[in-house]
């Protein structure tokens, strides 16, 4: 145990939900900070602007499950005295937020169809002139082939779709992090769990798929495991986080809500799933948490899913697998693997004859979900 002093300072630790921070323009972005004080918990809110974007993000998120019961502390070394000082610290998450473009109905009903359309094609173009202009900033997907969706009806574009890419990369194994996936932290918590997959034989393999503990991805790499212990045990927890994130996907709103959900998952995983925003947590009327996602997060979980078959498989991984274990139609997952910036070889139907492959440069396609006729 430690002690920290009563008064200390408290330091605010932001990261962006969909790129890096690029350290050699941090000049071009300006930070700003306020709080607000209630009767549960002080709020402070975060302001990140550029020339082109804002971004902005809280400590009172969801995600963090900030509240009286919950603290988080960073050590910040004094390089003149070499000791390290203990301060609170506020966890922001920052968002992109682009400004909405809104029109009164009785203005679009005097344009004829030809000029609504043509109008929506304007307001793709303004909004692709902002998110390249965020890209100056930030190492950001970018969204090729923007202003083609944008000629749809019913379309917005969903930036925190994807994990941390480097569009710049000039190497595949450059463009996602395993890091960005798997957390350092999470990768030693995994260890604890994922011994059956690290000292897993071929004569275990009849009683593994007997009892279907694992999905088909897992199960083909299962007996290709690295003879190096510390290689091993790096993909022994890949693959498990690999079928954690399968399992989550297939579950319902109302399973996660059960007891269930903490006998499959470890309880660290919580916090990393909703740091990730694979789901939401809120407080019911009687008080109690409850877990629910959106079909727009899972999704997200299923780009996680695919990120991780390709970190995995040096980049190149079989379609084929990936759509038996998500029981997803071709066509979803031809686009899921175009979203992240692979290339598909061949037809999705035989088992395995088609693979996705990421090259460099990437081409991301845009990442498009529809809106609410009600909006």
């Amino acid at each position: 145990m430690f002690q920290v002093d009563s008064q200390r300072p408290t330091v605010t630790i932001a990261a962006f939900t969909h790129g890096t921070f690029n350290s050699k323009k941090k000049k071009k972005i300006k930070f700003n900070s306020f709080t607000q004080d209630d009767d549960k918990k002080k709020k402070r809110f975060l302001v990140a602007r550029t020339d082109t974007c804002c971004y902005v993000g809280n400590n009172f998120q969801d995600m963090f499950r900030a509240s009286k019961m919950c603290s988080y502390y960073v050590g910040v070394l004094n390089k003149s005295t070499g000791k390290m000082q203990i301060c609170d610290a506020d966890l922001v998450h920052l968002n992109p937020n682009f400004p909405k473009v809104e029109h009164k109905r009785e203005e679009n009903s005097n344009l004829s169809k030809f000029d609504r359309t043509n109008r929506n094609i304007v307001e793709g173009e303004v909004l692709k002139e902002a998110i390249d202009g965020a890209l100056k900033d930030t190492v950001l997907p970018e969204h090729h082939g923007l202003i083609d969706t944008w000629k749809k009806r019913d379309v917005s574009v969903v930036p925190e779709l994807l994990p941390v890419c480097n569009v710049r990369a000039t190497s595949v194994d450059d463009v996602y992090k395993l890091e960005n996936i798997i957390s350092p932290s999470d990768m030693e918590n995994l260890t604890k769990y994922s011994q059956e997959i690290f000292n897993v034989k071929s004569d275990d393999m009849a009683d593994i798929v007997r009892q279907e503990k694992y999905c088909q991805f897992v199960l083909d790499h299962l007996l290709k495991l690295p003879e190096d212990s510390i290689e091993r045990q790096k993909m022994a927890n890949c693959l498990l986080y690999f079928q954690y994130l399968v399992t989550l996907y297939h579950m319902k709103n109302a399973e996660l809500n059960t007891n269930q959900f903490f006998k499959i998952f470890p309880e660290f995983l919580n916090e990393t799933f909703l740091n990730y925003a694979f789901f939401s947590q809120t407080i019911s009327a009687r008080g109690r948490q409850e877990r629910k996602f959106s079909s727009y997060q899972k999704d997200k979980i299923a780009i996680y899913v695919i990120v991780l078959a390709l970190i995995v498989d040096d980049f190149k991984t079989p379609c084929f697998t990936i759509m038996k274990d998500l029981r997803m139609g071709r066509i979803k997952v031809s686009k899921l693997f175009g979203y992240v910036g692979c290339k598909i070889t061949g037809k999705l139907t035989g088992e395995n004859k088609t693979c996705a492959e990421l090259t460099v440069p990437v081409q991301l396609k845009v990442v498009v979900r529809k809106r609410s006729r009600n909006t």
